[in-house]
């Protein structure tokens, strides 16, 4: 190799060995400080369950370790991976989060494996690769992020290189190889469907297809050649026009497409209502073309023109199925977690390792600056996102030990308590959830989606008030998480009203005039010292569910 070919090589090595390391250090950082969300905490307690019983029972949402007579099979594998974490390196956030980290690295290792191998992709492609996924927000926070989303990006790539190399095993004549290929695309995408992981997986995957078809249509091949051809000649400004049009446009749509797909959802196949508004849709499909805008020069780069028809590589069929997925999601997903915007996870890995190979033909004095700009704002995106998307209730929990005696009560999620180092409160703690008796409640599959089953209520009126009684003398304390504060805030800032009342005992304390904030400063959050009387007024005055 000629002392430039060798440079030519080690350049993008030393670029990939550095995202890895600059990745890997902030994940090991983060993954001890951040506050855990519910659903996370969720998987670690079937994790606990595992190892106390071998079943998926959960654990810590009623007495601190106390098991349930739930059983959660939802992502059993992630608990089942999380409780060998526990094994091997003790209970703790970080050995859980292990487990998501895990599976961004191994689909980072599919890819650069498969481009390496099949694609012959050069070295820097696939430091290209390598930057723009590590870079990407949304890849940092999912590997931090206790669930289904890592594994399952995981296997949607593994299901897509399978359906990719099939189609080519088949077009070549190998029927043999095609079938394995196909065998083991249809296995990648049916076992989490089946197991009930999300149906987003499933969706992302029958929307490839539908692209691979629609490029196979010689009227749809026509249209996107005369389009390239447009693109080719167009301005650079009436692309930047073209493109604000496309994006008004869904937007504009967006404010009834989710509505309508609650809607349908519900009355048709009975899917809980999720009340998903604009400002969810609208706020997760910002985000989503804010945090990819390395999208900008592929469509503003003007390739060499050819009057060859458009060809579908590997590359461009992941760019396509990305976009297109990811613009469903915003329009169609009926759920509010959209404006924290993982459901967009899947969209926004299969964008970036997509976009790696164009990204690689464009020369460096102009692709190099947009993936500075784009690193800048995934750094500034994730930086937000982990300020308001997680909370900072360890600070109120430490508060509570600090300045409260064995007498006081503090009614709380007391998983919070267990996870973020307040577990010496447990036995002084109240859950505002009832304990769950009565015959094992096991769910499975898709049971989740439903209406929810009403096996864990929320203490009712007179509980609460058999509560105040037998504890007469105790200062009272209502510790909460809050993790749609900003989503909600922005809401009332935007329309002058509030987006939800819950006429339940979490809404009664929470925000019923009960009492008095003792930490204003709290994000995602809240600690509330109680007054009895007053308390006691709005048990009488407010209707329950």
């Amino acid at each position: 190799m000629s002392r430039h070919g060798l440079a030519a090589f080690a350049l993008p090595v030393v670029v990939i060995l550095v995202v890895l390391a600059g990745f890997l250090g902030t994940w090991a950082f983060l993954a001890g400080h951040l506050t855990a969300w519910s659903d996370e905490i969720g998987h670690m307690a079937v994790a606990k369950g595992i190892l106390l019983t071998g079943r998926p029972r959960l654990a810590v949402f009623d007495r601190c370790a106390e098991l349930t007579p739930i059983e959660n099979w939802r992502g059993y594998e992630v608990s089942w991976l999380t409780a060998r974490a526990y094994q091997t390196f003790g209970e703790s956030l970080t050995a859980a989060r292990l487990v998501p980290l895990v599976f961004t690295l191994a689909t980072w290792g599919v890819y650069v494996i498969y481009a390496v191998w099949r694609e012959k992709a050069p070295a820097r492609q696939v430091a290209f690769a390598t930057v723009l996924f590590f870079g990407q927000s949304l890849v940092l926070e999912k590997a931090l992020y206790v669930r289904v989303y890592a594994p399952a990006l995981t296997l949607l790539l593994v299901s897509l290189i399978a359906l990719w190399e099939g189609l080519r095993a088949w077009r070549g004549g190998r029927t043999g190889p095609a079938v394995l290929w196909f065998a083991a695309a249809a296995a990648a995408i049916l076992y989490p469907t089946l197991r009930g992981w999300h149906p987003l997986i499933l969706a992302t995957f029958v929307l490839a297809v539908a692209c691979l078809w629609l490029h196979g249509h010689g009227r749809v091949a026509a249209i996107a050649q005369a389009a390239r051809r447009t693109l080719d000649v167009m301005p650079v400004a009436l692309r930047y026009l073209a493109l604000a049009v496309a994006v008004y446009a869904v937007l504009s749509t967006g404010a009834v497409t989710a509505r309508l797909m609650d809607l349908v959802a519900n009355r048709l196949v009975g899917v809980q209502r999720v009340h998903a508004i604009y400002w969810d849709n609208l706020l997760g499909l910002v985000r989503f073309g804010v945090v990819l805008n390395v999208l900008l020069l592929v469509w503003l780069w003007k390739p060499p023109r050819s009057d060859a028809p458009p060809r579908l590589d590997f590359h461009s069929w992941l760019l396509a199925t990305g976009v297109l997925s990811g613009l469903l999601t915003g329009l169609f997903m009926n759920h509010n977690f959209v404006f924290y915007g993982r459901f967009f996870y899947l969209a926004a890995g299969l964008v970036v390792l997509g976009a790696s190979r164009r990204l690689a033909a464009v020369p460096a004095a102009r692709a190099v600056p947009l993936v500075v700009v784009f690193l800048a704002i995934n750094v500034a995106a994730s930086a937000a996102n982990f300020y308001y998307d997680r909370s900072n209730i360890r600070e109120a929990i430490a508060w509570l030990q600090r300045n409260t005696g064995p007498r006081d009560v503090v009614f709380a999620f007391n998983a919070e308590l267990y996870v973020h180092g307040g577990s010496d409160l447990c036995a002084r703690s109240i859950p505002i959830i009832r304990r769950v008796e009565g015959p094992p409640v096991v769910m499975r599959g898709y049971q989740w989606m439903r209406r929810p089953a009403n096996v864990r209520p929320y203490l009712t009126r007179d509980e609460m008030k058999e509560v105040l009684r037998s504890h007469s003398a105790a200062n009272l304390y209502f510790l909460y998480t809050d993790h749609y504060q900003v989503r909600d805030r922005l809401f009332k800032w935007m329309t002058g009203r509030n987006r939800t009342i819950r006429l339940d005992m979490f809404g009664t304390l929470k925000d019923g005039d009960v009492g008095e904030e003792i930490l204003p400063g709290l994000r995602g959050a809240g600690l509330k010292r109680l007054d009895r009387a007053r308390l006691l007024k709005e048990l009488e005055e407010r209707d329950y569910l």
